[in-house]
């Protein structure tokens, strides 16, 4: 019984996509889900002229959040905070990142995003993702 938070990306078509979540199977439910025809990942790269099928690098990190019942709950503002924290991180980072990166996500700010912890536990995943991109 885990939380996520999940950054598809592809470094080809400089795109960059943040969710959350906490579906029964985590983000392999949640990636499948995206791959279905009304899949939010699949429509944001149509808007931009791509079929998911055809972006040969795909990648998917997965950011596992902690055990806490504020993560595991139906109510989903606390990881909606951190995916929140997440996409903004990215954004004030692409001059950092090489290929820049173009954020297609949407995400809503919640009030627990304010809190030390979850600002902390944003970074960190901002930290696993850079060291990660620039890895691949």
């Amino acid at each position: 019984d885990t939380a996520y938070i999940y950054i598809w990306f592809s470094k080809k078509i400089q795109i960059a996509y943040v969710g959350q979540t906490h579906a029964k199977y985590g983000v392999v439910s949640r990636a499948f889900q995206h791959f279905q025809q009304e899949g939010t990942l699949r429509y944001k790269l149509y808007e931009l002229g791509y079929v998911v099928e055809e972006v040969d690098d795909l990648y998917l990190l997965s950011f596992p959040l902690p055990r806490e019942p504020e993560f595991l709950t139906l109510e989903s503002s606390y990881r909606m905070a951190v995916e929140y924290l997440v996409q903004v991180g990215l954004y004030r980072m692409q001059g950092n990142l090489s290929p820049r990166l173009k954020i297609i996500s949407s995400v809503n700010y919640t009030s627990p995003a304010n809190l030390a912890y979850i600002i902390k536990l944003a970074e960190q995943i901002l930290e696993q993702f850079v060291n990660t991109y620039h890895m691949l």
